[in-house]
């Protein structure tokens, strides 16, 4: 929780497509990087939104060493007046 900025992660829906690219190294510099890949309004949760991601994380030479996707629940911001 940050100050004015709560955390809007109400469950985690799961994970898929987990994987082990390479190996990572003592003094490896590593990078994350996450993709947006779908989002939607929950049809049974009002104020419920399901946002999909895929995940990588990167060396310093911008190999992706492990990656995952995975879907969470999020709630939404109410809407502007």
């Amino acid at each position: 929780f940050v100050k004015d900025n709560p955390i809007a992660a109400i469950s985690s829906l799961g994970f898929r497509s987990i994987d082990n690219h390479a190996p990572v190294r003592p003094g490896d510099r590593l990078i994350h990087r996450s993709t947006i890949l779908e989002r939607r309004l929950s049809g049974s949760r009002p104020g419920v939104g399901i946002v999909s991601n895929q995940c990588d994380l990167l060396n310093q030479r911008e190999e992706v060493v492990f990656s995952f996707e995975n879907a969470a629940l999020i709630r939404c911001r109410p809407a502007p007046d």
